[in-house]
């Protein structure tokens, strides 16, 4: 039984080291589609573009300006001279957003005034709008905090905040959608692969005509299945190992926890991914 498995697996990897197509599907398909989605799904939204349209040109709305430039969500491309350009720069998408601070931005808050900024978003797309918004309300909220306490500082009042939130991310302390695009990613690739090479390898038997052949030879059904599975299973998992190097390399995507217990789970993964190409391949001819 063991020498007619070894056999068949023997024949297995010489036909896979022959088929281009088996080769390409190991080698590049993982590669290009972790590349692709990695890459293209990514749902972060940073480098901003946004242009200024400054009506007061004080010291404050320049600070507010320079803190938006020091974080790595906002770019600043420009400084609109006058209201009728502000329509351009939204429809020739050099921004995405035009902020314009009103004339009496400086005086009006040194008054103790309500003061408004008019953020002009980009709303074709409609998640990266709302994220800008998003971005913007939090950068104006973290500004008005620091106008706040400079004011308590001048009158003689100590600033106190009755509660403090300190938000702390597990597992993904940046919320980097990569973080959980990849193992999901991950998996698309290992079910892709499973499927297409154990399809293709039952089904080139069907259409050479060797399936016959094994048919009539000493082999029973489950030496068949175990001699067309375990190769496609090292192969898969050396698909696995390979992309998850990448995915380290590429996106730094660390593995926290035992190793063997993933490489366990791969494999039982794996198996249920294989049996269902060869019930495909089963059903089908061609």
């Amino acid at each position: 039984m063991i020498n007619r498995i070894y056999a068949l697996v023997k024949k297995e990897f010489r036909q896979i080291r022959r088929d281009a197509r088996t080769l390409y599907l190991i080698f590049f398909f993982p590669v290009f589609l972790l590349m692709l989605f990695g890459y293209a799904l990514s749902l972060d939204v940073k480098h901003v573009k946004i242009a200024v349209k400054n009506n007061d040109n004080s010291e404050e709305t320049r600070d507010f300006i320079a803190m938006l430039e020091s974080s790595s969500y906002f770019n600043v491309v420009g400084y609109i001279r006058s209201e009728h350009e502000i329509n351009s720069w939204l429809d020739e998408k050099k921004a995405q957003c035009v902020m314009v601070f009103p004339a009496n931005f400086t005086s009006d808050m040194r008054a103790g005034k309500n003061v408004q900024i008019q953020f002009l978003v980009d709303g074709v797309d409609g998640n990266t709008a709302t994220v800008i918004m998003n971005y913007v309300t939090s950068a104006t909220r973290f500004y008005n905090s620091l106008i706040t306490q400079e004011f308590l500082e001048r009158t003689g009042v100590s600033s106190f905040i009755p509660i403090d939130p300190q938000p702390l991310f597990w597992y993904n302390p940046d919320l980097d959608t990569t973080k959980f695009l990849i193992p999901g990613l991950f998996c698309m690739i290992l079910i892709t692969t499973g499927v297409i090479l154990t399809t293709l390898s039952i089904v080139r038997e069907k259409e050479l005509g060797s399936m016959e052949q094994l048919r009539v030879s000493p082999m029973n059904s489950i030496e068949l299945i175990l001699g067309k599975t375990i190769p496609y299973t090292v192969v898969a998992l050396f698909v696995a190992v390979l992309t998850l190097f990448i995915s380290n390399i590429a996106f730094g995507l660390e593995i926290k926890g035992n190793f063997l217990t993933l490489l366990f789970t791969t494999i039982i993964f794996l198996i249920a991914t294989l049996s269902l190409g060869i019930f495909i391949s089963s059903v089908s001819d061609s």
